[in-house]
């Protein structure tokens, strides 16, 4: 228990409520007694971090098309955190301690901007990977020579290569050639629009997982 020597507005020694009163080298000082804390290992604590761990690991490789898909958005956050952020809620399936990427649901990036019409995804030719869609120019603001973005990711070889203008959105196709470890792999594959001037960027769009054509 605390006691007062000089009053209420006085200097006391003790504890009273959260506080602790004592003085050092002749100086009264007081202290807040810090709060309980809980345990920082429960299934859902550990969980989260786990997520964490996941995510940070897996998107640091794909700091180039973040760095432009999630360039903007609400508050000062950095792309990264921003990426972070949305693919840490939507992109992590499973159980904890059996948490996985969902990659259907990834994202590099999240805008306004009008993204891919009816886009598909092939390969037809060893290590090339053909991408269409249809021009939709002046559907909203999309423009001719909106840019591009593509990412594809090799889960087996845990490999990245990101396309940052891959085409514009009136060529309606790109080819794109992949390292020739790719052949016969899976390449992940997801694309996006930027406007020339870097102001606007469409959501992501997942194109599937497409088998990379082999030499025979």
């Amino acid at each position: 228990m605390g006691t007062y020597k000089n009053g209420i507005l006085g200097a006391f020694k003790g504890k009273v409520g959260n506080v602790v009163g004592s003085t050092w080298n002749g100086i009264p000082y007081m202290r807040a007694i810090p709060a309980n804390v809980k345990d920082a290992k429960t299934p859902k604590q550990l969980a989260q971090r786990q997520r964490f761990s996941i995510m940070t690991s897996f998107l640091r490789r794909f700091k180039a098309a973040i760095s432009i898909g999630f360039k903007y958005g609400a508050g000062n956050m950095a792309p990264a955190n921003r990426a972070m952020s949305y693919n840490i809620k939507n992109a992590i399936g499973g159980e904890y301690p059996d948490l996985e990427i969902q990659f259907e649901n990834l994202r590099f990036s999240r805008g306004d901007l009008i993204g891919l019409y009816q886009p598909e995804a092939v390969s037809d030719e060893p290590g090339k990977l053909l991408l269409s869609w249809t021009d939709n120019t002046s559907d909203g603001s999309a423009l001719p020579d909106d840019n591009l973005v593509v990412v594809c990711y090799s889960p087996d070889r845990d490999a990245v290569y990101q396309f940052l203008e891959a085409a514009a959105r009136e060529d309606e196709s790109v080819e794109i050639i992949l390292p020739e470890p790719w052949q016969g792999e899976v390449a992940e594959t997801y694309a996006f629009f930027i406007s020339s001037d870097g102001k606007e960027v469409s959501d992501t769009t997942y194109l599937g997982a497409i088998q990379i054509n082999e030499a025979p």
